[in-house]
């Protein structure tokens, strides 16, 4: 059927969702990038860039040539930052922005009360371990969007063990005791055999004895394929996706590593359990297949980069 106006509101809504945290952060410089993302259509979705000669005009002080200029329509009296700030307003409450927001669009202030609603609605405790929760209450879908914070990242590292933070980061993701194992009593032997091969090659090539630290690689690369025998690849992500998990993922910069995943309301149980086993009693697995992966990301990320090693 004709496009209307609530279902272009609906189309423009996601993003809106995306823009509204940047929005309270930087507001000069997000709200003039919210107004060209979102254009004339936000408002008047039949219309396009010829607004201006159906009656719309900039406001005073306003460039009449700047797509980003906060404009007003003559006829309803609406202007695009009441716009922003009614859309902002109804995805902060969770709700559908339809056609009876209409008044709500004319109304002042509705950015400000919005982010009121929002600050009322948020919850922040701490567990008797230090482990600090905020939560935020929707009730637009029954999923719950979780993201765990580490207030530790590169900056942290010392001197000589650069990549231990992205390292951390990959490994979270290798499973538990119970989670990725096939027999653990079994595969911990490998395991720390692993361990010990790795470091006797090491230490043969600080004294510059190649035979000997080739020698120590091959048994590695050889107990690495036993050790597989005994481990399920990728079944800490597996587990997540055949609960209806999605977005799953982590990221590591300067000050902080994050992860995230987002699951049915029903199985934030699920979640809890699964973040405490894999900090509580993580097993590292893979580990130096993983060191491998993460030397090729930083090949493709930084050294690959003009101006990476800067960064």
């Amino acid at each position: 059927g004709p496009l209307t106006q609530d279902v272009t509101s609906v189309k423009f809504k996601r993003r809106v969702d995306i823009l509204a945290i940047s929005v309270s952060e930087h507001p000069q410089i997000s709200q003039a990038f919210c107004f060209q993302f979102l254009g004339d259509k936000a408002v008047h979705p039949k219309s396009s860039r010829d607004k201006r000669d159906e009656g719309a005009v900039p406001t005073s002080g306003e460039d009449a040539s700047s797509p980003v200029s906060t404009w007003k329509d003559d006829r309803s009296g609406v202007t695009r930052r009441q716009v922003l700030s009614s859309t902002l307003a109804t995805t902060a409450l969770g709700t559908e922005y339809s056609g009876a927001a209409a008044q709500a669009v004319e109304s002042a202030g509705g950015l400000e009360r919005a982010m009121a609603q929002l600050t009322d609605r948020v919850s922040e405790f701490t567990l008797p371990n230090g482990l600090h929760f905020i939560v935020l209450k929707r009730d637009v879908a029954p999923i719950v969007s979780c993201h765990t914070y580490a207030d530790v990242g590169a900056a942290d590292e010392p001197d000589g063990a650069t990549g231990l933070a992205h390292l951390l980061e990959h490994m979270a993701f290798k499973g538990t005791q119970q989670i990725g194992a096939v027999d653990y009593s079994k595969e911990v032997a490998f395991l720390n055999a692993e361990d010990e091969e790795f470091y006797a090659a090491r230490e043969a090539l600080a004294l510059g004895n190649m035979r000997a630290a080739d020698g120590h690689f091959a048994q590695l690369s050889k107990i690495q394929a036993e050790a597989a025998e005994l481990q399920v690849p990728n079944a800490f992500g597996a587990l997540y996706r055949r609960q209806g998990g999605v977005g799953l993922n982590a990221s590591t910069n300067q000050d902080a590593t994050n992860y995230y995943i987002s699951l049915p309301s029903n199985k934030l149980e699920l979640w809890m359990a699964m973040e405490s086993e894999r900090w509580r009693a993580p097993v590292f697995r893979q580990l130096y297949s993983e060191k491998e992966v993460i030397k090729e990301e930083r090949k493709l990320v930084v050294d690959n980069a003009p101006l990476g090693r800067f960064s």
